[in-house]
């Protein structure tokens, strides 16, 4: 993808049919209102490779007007509109990612913790602690059980004296 950028000079986005949807959609809502934009222009703006507002300020005006046939100040507008937009789109999608992220770590730290929808309040009978806080207890009772089961077993093997060590490692 480097390659192909630095051979074009395009800048090249690499989407998921997810992402690429919603900033359809989003153009879709953001332009639409726009006095002269209309579903075929969109469908131009998608042709020519313009797949997120983000993507507008950055052709500017001058395409628009030369590979789209439209007017200045409806270019202009166009431009402007999408480059007020973009920036709170893209701090919504990131809020929404990081969102996400937090949700799915701490769902894998109650099922890691053993904890239920049911039991999202409480921990053991303890008020609700964050996924890291309960991760190191979790290791901490685990280390402790492995300490207590290794002196139990030290403690019951018989110790052996050196006469004894001797003896067995000499042959005839």
């Amino acid at each position: 993808m480097r390659l192909a950028a630095r051979l074009t000079g395009w800048d090249i986005d690499i989407l998921t049919p997810a992402e690429y949807d919603k900033n359809i959609d989003d153009m879709e809502k953001i332009l639409k209102p726009v006095e002269g934009v209309e579903d075929v222009l969109l469908d131009k703006l998608l042709a020519i490779g313009i797949v997120s507002l983000g993507d507008l300020p950055e052709v500017g005006t001058e395409t628009l007007v030369t590979e789209l046939a439209v007017t200045e100040e409806l270019a202009a507008k166009i431009v402007e509109v999408a480059a007020e937009a973009a920036p709170k789109l893209a701090a919504e999608a990131e809020a929404a990612k990081a969102a996400a992220k937090a949700a799915a770590a701490e769902q894998a730290a109650k099922a890691a913790a053993g904890v239920t929808d049911g039991e999202a309040g409480s921990i053991d009978g303890q008020s609700a602690e964050t996924s890291e806080e309960t991760r190191i207890k979790r290791e901490a009772k685990m280390i402790a059980g492995l300490a207590a089961e290794w002196r139990a077993a030290k403690n019951a093997q018989p110790e052996q004296t050196e006469p004894a060590k001797a003896s067995a490692t000499e042959e005839p």
